[in-house]
């Protein structure tokens, strides 16, 4: 599995961040929502979801993860 980089960010590339086993369901949709962990140069931070953002401390201020978007690719594991 890949790693999001900064510059993948900057660049707006399409990384994978999970695999799904569907045993032959093909999954629609997906929707970020909370209890993801993220894991940032000052450790891990808990992000929670809301209308498609999330925002985090990191050094007394605040930084946001957004335009999230998902994407199903079929991939044999």
């Amino acid at each position: 599995m890949a790693v999001l980089t900064e510059e993948d960010s900057d660049a707006k590339r399409f990384v994978p961040l999970m695999r799904f086993k569907c045993m032959g369901l093909e999954p629609l949709d997906f929707v970020f929502g909370n209890g993801w962990i993220g894991n940032t140069f000052m450790g891990l931070r808990e992000l929670d979801f809301e209308e498609g953002m999330a925002s985090i401390q990191l050094n007394g201020e605040r930084a946001a993860v957004y335009d999230v978007e998902a994407r199903f690719e079929a991939n044999e594991i």
